[in-house]
């Protein structure tokens, strides 16, 4: 055999050898270990990541490809938050949700009853969030039990739902100026606000503006407030996690807050 070829087949040996080696030592691709607060770009009707360049905004509503930003990392998941409301603008439990639930008309009142926590809200995000593809479905364990006025407890049933509210207490814990109090006991504070949350938890919320129904004021949490009957937890303009009444109609009778959904989803979904 020549020796120039068994030199140069040698050396393809080696060099193959060698490749593997290398690709062996190479660390596995980078998982995508995001920070709290951080955005991400994705479109949950076709369940795919999107551009930032397509990316929805509040003069540009003709794409799909929405930004969230990281709320909580699960290990394998994160839970997100979209940037902007969706949906219509819908009281936290409406006079007819109040009554299907086994509420007396008397106990509604002007603003509302928080008894049975947010029914109307739900209605809304499950309307709008139904076809969310290559998101986690949750289940009875994603559930959560809030208190109400008057030592009355209400259960907020997200079992088959593809998103969820956040909750006023997910909304303290990343305020700039964190409560002191431990767990919820800064519900009991006389003050109607926590300041300062960071600017992405309020972004595209709007003065009230009955000609654009697409601008709303804040969002609904699913926490009720635990001394006011008629009073739930928001998020709203101007960097607060404040109160509003259950139902916040305008002077023409139409309502001026909505839902912002948390979506659960797969990191390498991503």
């Amino acid at each position: 055999m020549n020796k120039n070829l068994m030199f140069v087949s040698a050396a393809a040996i080696i060099l193959g050898l060698s490749a593997v080696v290398v690709r062996a030592n190479m660390p596995p691709e980078k998982e995508k270990n995001l920070a709290v607060g951080e955005e991400v770009f994705f479109d949950p009707y076709t369940g795919l990541p999107c551009q930032e360049a397509d990316v929805w905004s509040q003069s540009n509503h003709a794409g799909e490809c929405y930004r969230w930003y990281v709320v909580k990392d699960n290990g394998d998941s994160y839970d997100l938050l979209l940037d902007h409301n969706l949906g219509a603008r819908v009281p936290w439990l409406s006079y007819e949700d109040f009554i299907s639930a086994g509420g007396e008309p008397d106990e509604y009142g002007a603003s509302g009853n928080n008894r049975y926590g947010p029914l109307t809200a739900l209605k809304e995000l499950q309307k709008t969030t139904g076809s969310f593809k290559n998101v986690e479905t949750l289940t009875a364990d994603d559930n959560v039990s809030r208190s109400a006025a008057g030592d009355v407890d209400y259960t907020v049933d997200y079992a088959g739902y593809k998103a969820r509210l956040i909750s006023a207490a997910e909304l303290a814990a990343l305020a700039d100026n964190k409560p002191t109090e431990e767990g919820n006991a800064w519900q009991a504070s006389s003050g109607s606000y926590i300041h300062a949350l960071p600017q992405w938890l309020y972004i595209n919320l709007g003065q009230p503006d009955i000609s654009q129904p697409e601008v709303h004021v804040a969002y609904y949490t699913d926490t009720a407030h635990i001394l006011e009957p008629d009073t739930v937890w928001v998020a709203c303009l101007g960097s607060n996690l404040g109160k509003a009444p259950v139902t916040s109609m305008s002077r023409r009778g139409q309502e001026l807050l909505g839902i912002r959904p948390v979506i659960r989803i797969k990191k390498d979904k991503l």
